[in-house]
């Protein structure tokens, strides 16, 4: 009886330490992702507007959710005059790429991180958005 009350108790104080663990873990690791992820966000931010070619404009950068960080573009063209089969098919991979390639994106990479371009018509309206997974940038 006194054996099965100490081997109840072991248990019960195994599963709340293992609890306890795995509980503070996710909720540090969110909350230190969502850190990092506003910090990148404030960093970019700190530099924007900021013209990347004759057609684009970084306009800022956001965290959008517990893995999404966005990015916020101004193109030259209308937001109707884009054409998202043509973005799809040549600026989609390109950014894929780009990501794969970027040792300065590792940190959020191995945190599964979510990217997405929003671009935007120079009359302010969407044109189109890209989201690349860790799917895709993992492939």
């Amino acid at each position: 009886m006194v054996n099965k009350k100490i081997l109840i108790i072991v248990i019960t104080a195994a599963i709340v330490g293992l609890l306890t663990f795995y509980g503070t873990k996710y909720f540090l690791f969110d909350q230190n992702l969502k850190e990092e992820l506003q910090e990148a966000a404030d960093q970019l931010n700190a530099k924007t507007p900021m013209q990347l070619d004759e057609e684009t404009t970084l306009d800022s950068a956001a965290v959008t959710g517990d893995r999404n960080f966005d990015y916020y573009y101004t193109l030259i063209y209308k937001s109707t005059e884009v054409n998202k089969d043509t973005v799809e098919k040549y600026v989609k991979p390109m950014l894929i790429e780009r990501v794969k390639a970027s040792s300065e994106m590792n940190s959020l990479k191995n945190k599964e991180v979510i990217f997405t371009y929003n671009y935007y018509g120079y009359d302010g309206l969407p044109a189109v958005s890209i989201e690349i997974t860790p799917k895709l940038y993992n492939q």
